[in-house]
């Protein structure tokens, strides 16, 4: 234990100074004068010390700590009561509150100096109240303990309140509902669509007609029915009554209606039938379809009912055709002619134009001289030379009918009322040199009487637009500028749907390697599945095929000498006119008996993803199945047209019976008594699939469509193209449901594998000997 120094009590008047006598000797420290040297330290008195009292631990009485530590709570207590202590009063207490340990290090030290100095200056005596000086070092410490009392303070209220709050027990019973809203169920009073859009008119789709009940003479039916065309479909019968001569106040058409349902037939009728009544030769209707096969497809739909209305004395309406396969020069002479006329005054303007007359010698009278200039030429300056057109109707591609605008001369389109518009989703989503502006553009010059119809007081321009997929994007709609328009939509068909014929059956392959989908392909092929659907076409198909297997070598040798781009439309014409009158005769004549008939019992169309897998694939089934290579046709858009043309041919004759193709004949092309499409490569789209299985299956007759499906392609086909499965979404109508089929049941014999990997090898063997013959 240490010993203390307590420093001894001074009276309180120690602390003043006592007053200091006049003489200064009197004093030890004196005051001194300038001058006067002081003392020497060995000359000045001694200091008295203050005596040091030492106190030992033992001498010192006991602390009663309880007393003290009541009599401090009772003091806090108080202080509490009285003044609440506040957060922060200055700037030095707030560093206190929150530097309290750095002060509480720094307090002994200021202790010790405070000390030091009471010791240096003896006359100084403390201040009593140590409580108060304790407060002061223990400042954080006591406003800590402070706010703890508050805080429990406060919990023991809150625990008090809740206890006075009585418990209440519930039940397992459901909670309270709002009240349902009930939702206003009358009819909006405006369209997003116009109303044209918004409520079409729909057609049952197994509504026929006479034709004699729509307007057609009975005359032309007879023609008609000759041709095969006994009864209108469904989309004739609405489109028909809208598009012939009638009291009405008549419109534009829109039609969306499922491939096969006979649209092409329902605006070549009234057309011709409107141009037929004119007897000046001029351009009066232009077709615009996308692809040069349709153009094709829909001249013959044309050429087979010219002769139906010029049998009443009308004019036997001119086709022609203008696309991009042929020589420029020569699709202009065929589209376009030259006519003389005798104009005296029309050459003196053209002499005026071309500056010929410089100077006519001494007469005073221009007009003398032109006379005597037309006198010494030949009468054939006298004649102008105009360009007219030699055809009434036009069916053209979008790209070569701008270059006909831009670069043929003569070639206008004052004349023309009736534009058509076919496979109208894809003419209108994609840009072919911006053909839509530069048409409207022309369609709106207005000459007087020049589009007038001559069998009504109707004038202007008859819009028809036509597709089996209708955009419903009104922002590609008003760039054709329809009026008083009319959509005809097929009965169930929902908005922005698209129908599937109702006799077609959909199939669905399973491909478990698809390393081998093609002997997939060729197991299908030869399974009971590809039989005759209809049975009346394949007894034709059969005759056909015998009557073409029997016929000479020449046809083929002439066949082989129009292939080439730059033959014209009538050559080709007349080359189809030739060979279908040969075929008529000797449909009646017995075949021979000596001829084969085909293997396959009736007609398939595969479809592949880009030209190069058609290809590919028409030569590898003719490697793997070498009785079904004579039977075996390509048609992809890299193929001349010319051969196209022949392939098409002689696969409606009978002499091929299986088709491989891109998605070049999709669109719009009608093959006669094709009774199955495979699809051995996923469409891009819907839209595609839509287009693909809509080649069978038309026009009345049955149909089936198959589907390989791989396995990494199986959700999305089941989801967007069958509608079935969980989270799908489909736009495409049908009637029934796409069934599983199983070809190719476990897996194939060794042999037939080797077999195809040698037929492999030997499609590369070609494909290289090709490339090096190319070099």
């Amino acid at each position: 234990m240490y010993n203390r120094y307590i420093p001894p009590t001074k009276e309180k008047q120690s602390r003043i100074r006592p007053q200091t006598t006049s003489a200064a000797s009197d004093h030890p420290y004196g005051r001194s004068t300038r001058g006067q040297t002081p003392a020497e330290p060995s000359q000045r008195p001694p200091t008295q010390q203050p005596q040091r009292i030492v106190f030992d631990d033992a001498d010192l009485p006991p602390i009663d700590d309880s007393n003290r530590k009541q009599s401090l709570d009772e003091e806090i207590a108080s202080r509490a009561g009285d003044k609440k202590p506040k957060k922060s009063k200055s700037k030095k207490s707030k560093d206190d509150t929150e530097d309290g340990a750095i002060v509480a290090e720094r307090e002994p030290k200021r202790e010790k100096k405070k000390m030091r100095k009471r010791e240096d200056k003896p006359d100084v005596e403390m201040v009593d109240g140590d409580d108060d000086r304790i407060r002061r070092r223990h400042k954080s410490v006591f406003d800590k303990v402070q706010k703890s009392l508050q805080t429990k303070d406060d919990v023991e209220d809150a625990s008090e309140e809740e206890a006075a709050e009585p418990e209440v027990e519930h039940d397992l019973e459901p909670l309270p509902q709002p009240e349902p809203v009930i939702f206003d169920e009358s009819k909006l009073t405006y369209e997003t669509l116009p109303p044209w859009l918004a409520s079409p008119v729909r057609v049952g789709p197994d509504i026929t007609r006479p034709f004699t009940e729509l307007g057609i003479a009975p005359e032309s039916s007879k023609v008609l029915e000759t041709k095969g065309l006994k009864d209108a479909f469904a989309v004739q019968t609405a489109v028909l009554p809208l598009l012939l001569p009638s009291p009405d106040r008549q419109g534009d058409v829109v039609v969306a209606a499922p491939t096969g349902s006979g649209k092409t037939l329902s605006y070549v009728l009234p057309m011709v039938h409107d141009v037929s009544k004119s007897r000046v030769t001029r351009l009066r209707a232009l077709i615009v379809l996308p692809t040069r096969d349709l153009v094709q497809q829909v001249q013959l739909a044309f050429e087979a009912c010219t002769a139906a209305f010029a049998v009443n004395g009308g004019k036997r309406v001119k086709i022609g055709t203008a696309m991009g396969n042929r020589v420029f020069k020569e699709e202009q002479s065929v589209i376009m002619g030259e006519e003389q006329r005798y104009d005296p005054e029309g050459y003196k303007r053209y002499l005026r134009k071309q500056d010929q007359i410089v100077s006519w010698g001494d007469s005073e009278d221009e007009e003398d001289d032109l006379e005597l200039e037309l006198k010494r030429t030949q009468p054939l300056p006298f004649h102008v030379i105009d360009h007219v057109f030699k055809v009434d109707i036009l069916i053209c591609t979008p790209g070569r009918l701008v270059e006909h605008i831009a670069k043929t001369r003569g070639f206008s389109l004052d004349y023309v009322r009736w534009l058509i518009v076919d496979e109208a989703d894809k003419l209108l989503t994609q840009d072919f040199q911006q053909w839509l502006d530069i048409v409207m553009e022309k369609l709106s010059v207005e000459k007087p009487g020049a589009r007038d119809f001559p069998t009504s007081n109707k004038s202007g321009v008859r819009k028809v637009i036509l597709s089996a997929t209708m955009t419903r994007d009104l922002s590609l709609l008003n760039g054709l500028k329809l009026s008083r328009p009319k959509l005809i939509v097929v009965e169930g068909t929902k908005p922005g749907e698209q129908n599937l014929p109702s006799l077609l059956k959909e199939f669905a392959i399973k491909i478990r390697e698809p390393s081998l989908k093609p002997l997939y392909l060729v197991d299908l092929l030869h399974s009971k599945h590809m039989a005759a659907v209809n049975s009346d076409t394949a007894d034709e198909a059969t005759v056909e095929s015998k009557i073409s297997d029997s016929e000479s070598s020449t046809s083929e040798s002439s066949a082989s000498e129009s292939d080439s781009d730059s033959e014209s439309d009538s050559s080709s014409s007349s080359d189809d006119d030739e060979s279908d009158d040969e075929l008529k005769p000797k449909t009646k004549q017995p075949t021979p008996t000596t001829t084969n008939k085909p293997t396959l019992p009736t007609t398939v169309l595969i479809f592949t993803k880009s030209n190069e897998a058609a290809l590919r694939l028409s030569r590898l089934l003719a490697l793997l199945s070498p009785d079904l290579a004579p039977l075996i046709g390509t048609l992809t858009s890299s193929t001349k047209t010319s051969r196209r043309a022949r392939t098409l041919r002689a696969f409606a004759q009978g002499k091929l019976r299986v088709l491989v193709a891109s998605d070049l004949v999709s669109r719009g092309i009608d093959l006669l008594n094709l009774e199955h499409v495979v699809n051995y490569d996923l469409p891009i789209s819907e839209t595609s699939y839509v287009h693909r299985v809509g080649r069978t299956a038309r026009a009345g007759k049955r149909g089936c469509a198959w589907t390989l499906v791989e396995h990494a392609e199986a959700r999305r086909f089941w989801r967007e193209f069958a509608g079935e499965g969980k989270g799908a979404v489909t736009t495409i109508g049908r009637e029934g449901l796409v069934e599983r089929v199983r070809v190719g049941e476990g897996e194939f014999a060794e042999e037939r594998v080797k077999a195809y990997e040698g037929a492999l090898e030997r499609l590369r063997e070609e494909a290289a000997g090709g490339r090096e013959g190319r070099r």
